[in-house]
């Protein structure tokens, strides 16, 4: 017999709505937020960390900087330094040993200590300015030769194209260089200034005293000053005939504050009175000018003189570099900043401090081309 199922039967709640009600209030109710404590202390220390990261932000940015002006003087000190190295270990080459010492003409010896570099300084190493050097040599490092003879008295030579890429005179020589003409056979050796080039021959602006017979050796002699441009911190190579006093002026480097150099002199002091004193392949001391050291060098004579100069081993080149723009951390800390221009060689330093960070590179060069005789090994001086 099928029962019939009772459905349940339910008590609806009046209040239920009323009891969920207050049952969310009181739930809302007992949600806690942030004291005015708490949120005062949150912010200080947000600040704090916001602060610390910014202050190494900063110090970041000004060690960067910093190693960027390091960067630069370096870079700028290594690009100078070895553009004279360079020129100085080609100092005197193609010169001859015999030619000799006539006004306006290549320095035999190839180098010359000077300052201000005019055609005839009269004031050389000064100590309280920067130095200055002149090479003289043959610089590309060519040699062509005479196609024909070369009579005394004569003012043109004829050449032949170089033999190595067959190039003509005009490829070297430019009017207000140098010639230099050489018989193997006498070593008779003469320098006359270049006064006009066309296609193979070469005008000379005074006749020569020798007569040369043809393939003589003929060299394109130039000159090379370094010096700091007065007034400013450009490193300037000064190039172009110097009899005429025109020049063309090449920038090596910016922000180079001091040029300095120094002579490491064979001068053979075992037999100083010795006229016929030959070098001995030893460097005997060094000097700012060989020409105002107080020894008679080449032991030729009384007096010193550019004979001097001939008796020139090594050259040390200093160079002192200075950042483009102050260190202002010094000063904003109330601090005197720990820079100024440091002494080299004869030049004393600078009396105050002025902001600007250095660097300073030193080489020394041996020289080989000047006719000397031993050879020099690059010991320390």
């Amino acid at each position: 017999m099928n029962k019939r199922i009772k459905p349940e039967t339910r008590t609806p709640l009046a209040d239920t709505s009323v009891q969920f009600g207050q049952a969310k209030l009181e739930t809302y109710s007992r949600v806690s937020g942030m004291t005015l404590i708490e949120v005062m202390v949150a912010t200080t220390i947000s600040m704090i960390l916001v602060m610390a990261f910014y202050s190494a932000m900063n110090y970041q940015q000004k060690a960067n900087a910093t190693q960027d002006q390091v960067t630069r003087m370096q870079g700028n000190l290594r690009v100078a330094t070895g553009m004279i190295e360079r020129d100085l270990r080609m100092a005197g080459f193609g010169l001859g040993e015999q030619m000799t010492l006539l006004t306006n003409t290549p320095r035999r010896q190839g180098i010359y200590p000077c300052n201000g570099c005019g055609d005839q300084p009269t004031t050389v190493n000064a100590t309280t300015t920067p130095d200055s050097i002149e090479i003289w040599a043959n610089f590309n490092d060519r040699k062509l030769f005479a196609s024909a003879a070369v009579s005394a008295g004569g003012t043109s030579v004829s050449v032949g194209n170089d033999p190595v890429n067959a190039s003509n005179a005009l490829a070297y020589f430019k009017k207000g260089d140098y010639l230099v003409i050489r018989d193997p056979a006498t070593n008779n050796t003469e320098a006359r200034l270049v006064s006009n080039v066309a296609a193979n021959t070469i005008t000379v602006s005074t006749s020569f005293t020798n007569a040369y017979p043809a393939y003589s050796e003929v060299r394109d002699i130039k000159k090379h000053i370094y010096r700091i441009e007065s007034g400013n911190l450009v490193l300037r190579l000064m190039t172009g005939p110097p009899a005429t006093a025109v020049e063309t002026s090449h920038i090596l480097a910016e922000n180079i504050e001091d040029l300095q150099f120094a002579y490491g002199m064979d001068n053979n002091t075992s037999s100083p009175l010795d006229p016929d004193a030959v070098p001995d392949g030893t460097i005997n001391t060094w000097v700012n000018d060989p020409r105002a050291d107080g020894v008679n060098n080449d032991g030729n004579g009384t007096s010193e003189d550019e004979r001097d100069l001939t008796r020139i081993a090594a050259v040390r080149v200093s160079i002192q570099a200075r950042a483009d723009r102050q260190d202002t951390s010094w000063a904003r800390a109330g601090q005197t900043p720990p820079f100024f221009r440091q002494g080299l060689e004869d030049r004393t330093a600078a009396g105050t401090t002025d902001g600007y960070r250095r660097r300073i590179m030193q080489k020394t060069v041996f020289v080989r081309n000047l006719g000397l005789v031993g050879k020099y090994e690059p010991t320390p001086p």
